[in-house]
């Protein structure tokens, strides 16, 4: 019975649970290092101008987190009750100090960071991706991935050091019209900052 009860209780929370489409900030760029194929990066590395605004960050379809948020809420036996789901460790990732870091931040290092793959299926896991046909008159039909995050996910990553991430809460429903809403957050990331969102209600 309490077994029943338990799953039960998960089922409900499921069917509860907001969703967040989600916007991540961005590295400046590869290092110089980094090798291409076909327009493809390999062997990549991330260069750092400026401290990064949040530990979590996307560039180039790929997805990157420091090695403390990776510890603190995507690895299972070390998060504990904190893991959130659809994420697993893909590499240890190489990190540079470009020119204008060296020169704003001389003592300063940059920390471990770890690139990480997000498996999970959107709107079931923490973090899922959704892959979407988009038609586009200038570069033609391609696939947009974007990301989904549940409300749980969203609180964690606010809390680890991801004060700066942008997104708006939606549902299964809203599918069809993601490209358009991912558009509004990027020409006015200010009014979508999530930290904002909650107003402190995060714990």
């Amino acid at each position: 019975m309490i077994h029943l009860a338990r799953n039960s209780s998960l089922q409900l929370d499921k069917l509860l649970m907001k969703y967040f489409l989600i916007l991540l900030n961005s590295i400046a760029n590869y290092d110089l290092n980094t090798e291409y194929e076909n327009f493809n990066a390999k062997n990549y590395g991330l260069d750092f101008s400026y401290f990064p605004l949040d530990d979590f960050l996307g560039y180039d379809g790929k997805y990157f987190c420091t090695e403390r948020l990776f510890i603190s809420i995507f690895n299972q036996k070390t998060s504990f009750h904190d893991f959130s789901s659809g994420v697993r460790f893909k590499q240890v990732i190489r990190v540079t100090k470009n020119s204008n870091w060296n020169s704003l931040y001389p003592e300063a290092a940059t920390g471990n960071w770890i690139e990480v793959e997000l498996f999970g299926k959107a709107f079931e896991c923490d973090f899922g991706i959704l892959k979407i046909p988009i038609e586009h008159e200038v570069v033609k039909n391609y696939v947009a991935d974007f990301l989904i995050v549940s409300e749980n996910g969203v609180k964690k990553l606010l809390l680890n050091h991801c004060p700066y991430l942008a997104g708006c809460e939606i549902a299964p429903n809203d599918i069809s019209m993601l490209n358009s809403i991912l558009g509004k957050i990027i020409k006015n990331r200010d009014n979508f900052l999530l930290l904002k969102h909650f107003k402190g209600d995060i714990f």
